[in-house]
């Protein structure tokens, strides 16, 4: 049963709600953070090709791996230091939490046992946080003008209720307020407590501004708005202390000058009236009809009744926002500040080595073509006497391939560990063939004939002479004869010789020219040698390119998981 039925009371006691979708969109987005970093890591996996340690291109995307595995790591250190939050929001997912928040000495304690003590014992649990574990315990919580909470303790009221009391934000105790700034985030909605004596100082503005940025409901509470008045008893003949409530003008004023305090901070949309209250006052004049309502209480009661119904509607919300903000400020802001100014730098170094390569090429080109002509000859000549075609394209592969790979080395040597050049494929058939320098000489056809031609002006015309002498001059003798014979031979030997013997043309070979063998292989290489550095250069680009598809990749992937979450946000 109810100690004292009001319009609070009642609002929690008629209170449901549905958080099934707050908890599948918490789990949507935490989700999208796990893939969005299982994806990085994925493509951390192959950056740097074959590049060479020391190059700048290596050293960069290095560094950028480097930043990005920090980023994750420090991501989820910090996602670990949460989990007492976490786990207090998981805790009472189904409830509303309201946190009562303020300074030290603003009555806090004071006003969370008020708050108890409306409703009846058997639905009241009260806990406190001990190594992150919850803890029950039975005793109200401790008052006093002096600290006395030392952690976050808390009271769970029915099954829809549970109201933190927090150690003040500015604690003796530092790690207090610490404590205290890590839970804010818990809750559905705050009570902001500061005290009548003096309200809304600049310390606890400032971490009010923090809260209020974070667009949860927020109720300015007015505490200890009362006063201390003495009294002559004639029954007692003496002075008599009595705790009454501030007048309602000196009220309004303090939560006027409360609101406008709070106003100046900016970035206030929709802020709620302050309340005074006097839990002191109500308790000493209780009995009095109306003391309720001078307390205070019946506008608190009213205001934590509005502030219920806003809450639920926050806390629809509020498990996407803790995990949004946790990326806002932590992921999105590494990356924003860390990881995109370093791709972008890695980007621009990329495509400058790219241009760089294929100035390099026409360069490697050029040199490489004059080098291996001004060699050709050399190996050629080498083996004309043999004309061995197989040892020349031999020679003429390995001399290419060699000059490549000394190039290479010399012009890439800051940028790959390793360059594989291929065999320059020169064959036989693209070698031409080798020229005959040869003699045209002409003969008898026969055996006989040949010795006749031989010395067919010598020889040959004396004893045809002597023949024909013999037969002209009968008698004379074959001296005569050959005298004549000779003469005639002299005069007309060849012209004798063809007339009674058939001749023919002989080709003789006197050696061999390379000039048509060098024309052609300067034709050959001309056309080789740039489809070759093209292709090795290509392995080269691609090294490169790997690194750009790294960037892009990673950078797809940042932009990909922002435009998640904006389209989360909605």
């Amino acid at each position: 049963m109810v100690k004292n039925e009001n319009v609070f009371v009642t609002s929690l006691r008629d209170f449901t709600g549905d958080f099934v979708l707050v908890n599948n969109r918490e789990d949507e987005l935490t989700k999208m953070q796990f893939e969005f970093e299982s994806k990085i890591k994925k493509t951390l996996e192959n950056s740097n090709g074959k590049l060479k340690k020391e190059s700048l291109l290596f050293s960069l995307t290095d560094a950028l791996k480097v930043s990005v595995l920090n980023g994750i790591k420090e991501w989820n250190e910090k996602l670990i230091d949460s989990l007492p939050m976490k786990k207090l929001s998981e805790e009472y997912s189904d409830r509303i939490i309201l946190l009562v928040f303020g300074k030290v000495n603003a009555g806090k304690s004071s006003f969370c046992n008020f708050i108890t003590e409306q409703f009846p014992n058997e639905e009241i649990k009260r806990f406190c946080f001990v190594d992150n574990r919850i803890e029950y315990f039975e005793q109200s919580f401790a008052e006093g003008v002096v600290e006395t909470t030392a952690t976050i303790q808390g009271v769970e009221i029915g099954r829809n209720f549970v109201l933190l009391d927090s150690p003040g934000l500015h604690s003796i105790v530092d790690e207090n307020g610490d404590l205290t700034r890590r839970f804010t985030d818990s809750a559905d909605a705050v009570l902001w407590l500061t005290p009548s004596s003096s309200p809304g100082q600049v310390q606890e503005l400032t971490d009010l501004k923090l809260e209020l940025e974070k667009k949860k409901p927020l109720l300015p509470i007015i505490t200890r708005s009362d006063q201390l008045i003495e009294d002559w008893s004639d029954e007692l003949n003496d002075l008599v202390h009595t705790i009454v409530n501030k007048s309602e003008s000196i009220r309004q004023l303090q939560e006027v000058d409360v609101i406008e305090r709070v106003k100046a901070l900016g970035n206030v949309d929709d802020l709620k009236s302050a309340i005074s209250i006097s839990i002191h006052a109500y308790r000493e004049h209780q009995e009095k009809e109306n003391a309720q309502s001078q307390a205070g209480l019946n506008r608190l009661f009213s205001s934590l009744s509005d502030i219920i119904h806003e809450a639920k509607e926050y806390k629809v919300e509020k498990a996407n926002q803790q995990l949004i903000n946790f990326i806002n400020d932590n992921v999105l802001s590494t990356l924003e500040k860390d990881i995109s100014p370093q791709l972008l730098k890695l980007k621009d170094q990329t495509q400058k080595t790219l241009d760089d390569l294929k100035k390099k090429e026409s360069l490697i080109i050029s040199e490489l073509l004059t080098t291996v002509k001004s060699q050709v000859r050399g190996v050629v000549e080498q083996h004309s006497a043999s004309q061995d075609k197989v040892a020349i394209s031999s020679g003429l592969n390995q001399l290419i391939e060699h000059e490549l790979t000394l190039i290479l080395q010399e012009e890439l040597k800051d940028l790959v560990n390793q360059i594989n050049t291929t065999s320059s494929l020169l064959n036989t058939d693209d070698l031409g063939d080798f020229e005959k320098q040869t003699v045209n000489v002409e003969r008898i056809k026969g055996s006989a004939g040949k010795s006749i031609s031989t010395g067919v002006g010598g020889i040959g015309g004396s004893a045809g002479g002597a023949l024909i002498g013999s037969m002209i001059l009968p008698g004379v003798g074959t001296a005569i004869g050959g005298v004549i014979g000779g003469m005639l031979g002299g005069a007309a030997g060849s012209a004798v010789g063809n007339y009674w013997v058939e001749t023919e043309q002989v080709e003789h070979v006197v050696g061999f020219s390379v000039e048509d063998m060098l024309m052609q292989i300067s034709e050959k290489i001309t056309i080789l040698i740039p489809n070759l550095v093209h292709y090795t250069m290509s392995e080269v680009r691609d090294s490169v390119l790997v690194v750009d598809r790294f960037a892009n990749a990673i950078l797809g992937e940042i932009e990909k998981f922002e435009y998640q979450i904006q389209e989360f946000r909605g």
